[in-house]
């Protein structure tokens, strides 16, 4: 691993999970804007993680997604997903997302009849 900043051994926690650390990844998946035959808006690469967890109100939509339908209305939508956001739930996925659009990079270690550690560029 080839680090670009100094190493420091302070850790944060968010969301339940200990930053620095590997943690185990139960589904990857693409944004919801890109599941079935959708296709709009930027597509999302998800790493679902065991034990995280949301422990804020989060916008359950975001304008980049509507529909050519709604997009007449993206204001109102705008307002409505501010005023509406999901409460945290103890059954949720939960995790971290790359923007397709945005070139970045991460590690992962892989266990199953081979164990590695490869980068994986985004």
């Amino acid at each position: 691993i080839e680090h670009h900043l100094p190493e420091v051994n302070q850790s944060k926690e968010l969301w339940g999970m200990e930053s620095g650390k590997f943690h185990k990844v139960n589904l990857v998946c693409l944004s919801p804007n890109f599941w079935g035959n959708n296709n709009v808006g930027n597509k999302h690469y998800f790493f679902m993680l065991d034990g995280c967890h949301s422990d804020t109100p989060m916008r359950s939509f975001h304008n980049e997604n509507l529909n050519g339908d709604l997009l007449q209305h993206r204001k109102v939508m705008e307002v409505l997903a501010t005023v509406r956001q999901l409460e945290p739930a103890k059954k949720q996925l939960a995790g971290v997302g790359f923007n397709a659009t945005v070139r970045d990079n991460v590690i992962l270690k892989l266990s199953g009849t081979h164990k590695r550690t490869v980068k994986l560029i985004i």
